[in-house]
């Protein structure tokens, strides 16, 4: 994995995400103590994962789930763009543009910024249970993934297949 910068993200299931959405949609937000004690404007209700993980924990996710050592390479943030698009152009890619890498790149730079690291209680006070460790999460999927061929990012990156 290419990466210009490197920080922490709260992942989370998508599966948990939705169902905490939907009870928010239920909620009388004055109910839910987190929200009301933020710092923040009341109109953000952060939902993430218990515990953020550096791209780092990501590879060695992969590497476990996949049996394939999975590396990360990190580049100069000026050459982030073009490196990466050239991978993706490969057979079996996404075929995304450079453009679409800057993109990325600066959502990248919000990451190396702390801006995903954030861990909020909110999930949980919504699931009624803690949510799933994101980065357990992300290595079972791509592990179950394994015997049908591997797991397919929606950036259309295969992961695991062999």
């Amino acid at each position: 994995m290419y990466i210009p910068t490197d920080g922490r993200i709260a992942w989370t299931s998508r599966s948990e995400l939705g169902e905490a959405n939907a009870r928010l949609m239920l909620r009388d937000p004055a109910t839910l103590p987190s929200l009301l004690k933020n710092d923040y404007d009341n109109n953000v209700a952060l939902l993430t994962g218990p515990r953020a993980y550096t791209f780092a924990h990501l590879a060695e996710a992969l590497t476990r789930a996949t049996g394939r050592k999975v590396t990360l390479q990190k580049i100069p943030r000026e050459q982030y763009a073009a490196v990466v698009a050239v991978e993706d152009a490969k057979e079996g890619h996404g075929g995304k543009s450079a453009q679409f890498f800057e993109l990325w790149a600066s959502l990248l730079d919000a990451v190396g910024q702390g801006e995903a690291e954030m861990v909020a209680p909110l999930m949980g006070e919504l699931l009624g249970r803690p949510p799933r460790d994101g980065l357990e999460y992300i290595e079972e999927l791509v592990r179950e993934a394994g015997p049908q061929g591997g797991y397919t990012w929606h950036q259309n990156y295969d992961i695991g297949k062999r």
